[in-house]
């Protein structure tokens, strides 16, 4: 199971009628800012979505047991458990402050739920589950995941809560739905005979067209913005991680950041900017933004010693993800350009 993951040019205006009278100043690129946060109580904070409006969702952990948490653009953090979870764990928000996520219930097994913006959570599982999974959700509140049936088989769905369906790419023997954009296309992978996993993309009226990468032993697609720009990570015949970015048309180019180990894209904005993080040769992981014209950035979060993972990233290009402190205790972050 894949588990589950730029900058921008500023350009500046040329005021022609005052350049005769004003002093030409040299312009300065402003520097990201950076905001640690953690839910109260927070022993490991994991924020794994970002929407467009900058609220954050994701889940921390406490005696022993997940919680998930929403953070609002001004900052305040609220916290929540689907009833009767020892284990919530949100994966996705959209725009209108939906979520959407995983829970353990007392006998450890998984469902997915939905949380409205008011609060009221619903569960689901799609028909012929015994372990559900949900990843991602699109504007209109339509979910996607996977769920494993009773013969071992992993199998992508989409849909409402009321009327989830499976999404199956012909020929495979198990499939994976790893994320959605807000038209509701799907990026995910599956697998035939083989061990090896491929690539889809799914178009909202159930088209599906699969893809590979030359050397690849295995695909995991991470995120798809509104034009069905795809990115996510392969690994070679030497389980080494690459990045990955999938056009439109089909075209695909791979990408390696920080020059050494493996690379982890966690998501791709509406203009095609990709955010991640990679491990280098030590273990040890930073932060990348990818810019549309191949350039890669990579950053850490300032003081952080030990680690740190980037985990989404939304339109405006504010990231988020987590950093290591030097007692080996994990912090959420907000990095705006």
């Amino acid at each position: 199971m894949i588990d589950m993951s730029g900058w921008r040019l500023i350009g500046a205006s040329v005021l022609a009628l005052a350049a005769s009278t004003m002093i030409s100043q040299p312009v300065t690129a402003a520097k990201p800012m950076y905001t640690s946060f953690d839910p109260p109580g927070s022993a490991g904070t994991y924020p794994v979505s970002i929407n467009s409006t900058g609220v954050i969702a994701g889940y921390f952990f406490s005696n022993s047991m997940s919680h998930g948490f929403v953070r609002a653009a001004h900052g305040a953090i609220s916290t929540f458990d689907v009833a009767g979870s020892s284990y919530t764990t949100p994966s996705a928000v959209n725009d209108g402050g939906m979520i959407v996520g995983s829970y353990l219930d007392s006998s450890f097994t998984s469902h997915g739920f939905v949380r409205a913006a008011n609060g009221k959570i619903t569960s689901f599982d799609p028909p012929g589950s015994i372990e559900t999974y949900a990843v991602g959700i699109d504007g209109t509140g339509t979910v996607v995941g996977y769920f494993l049936d009773s013969s071992v088989v992993y199998h992508g769905f989409v849909g409402t809560v009321g009327g989830l369906i499976m999404t199956i790419p012909t020929g495979s023997t198990s499939s994976q739905a790893l994320a959605v954009n807000d038209k509701g296309a799907i990026c995910g992978n599956y697998q035939t005979n083989s061990s090896f996993s491929h690539g889809f993309v799914r178009a909202p009226g159930g088209r599906v067209t699969s893809f590979d990468l030359s050397g690849s032993i295995g695909i995991g697609c991470t995120g798809i913005n509104d034009k069905r720009v795809v990115t996510g990570y392969y690994d070679d015949a030497a389980s080494v991680g690459h990045g990955f970015v999938r056009a439109g048309d089909g075209t695909i180019t791979t990408f390696d950041a920080g020059g050494s180990g493996d690379a982890f894209p966690a998501g791709i904005s509406a203009r095609g900017t990709i955010a991640g993080y990679y491990v280098d040769s030590f273990d040890v992981s930073h932060g990348f933004v990818r810019a549309t014209d191949g350039t890669i950035k990579t950053f850490d979060f300032p003081g952080a010693k030990t680690g740190t993972n980037v985990f989404a990233i939304n339109g405006s290009g504010s990231i988020v993800g987590q950093y290591y402190d030097d007692n080996g205790v994990f912090h959420g972050f907000l990095r705006t350009p």
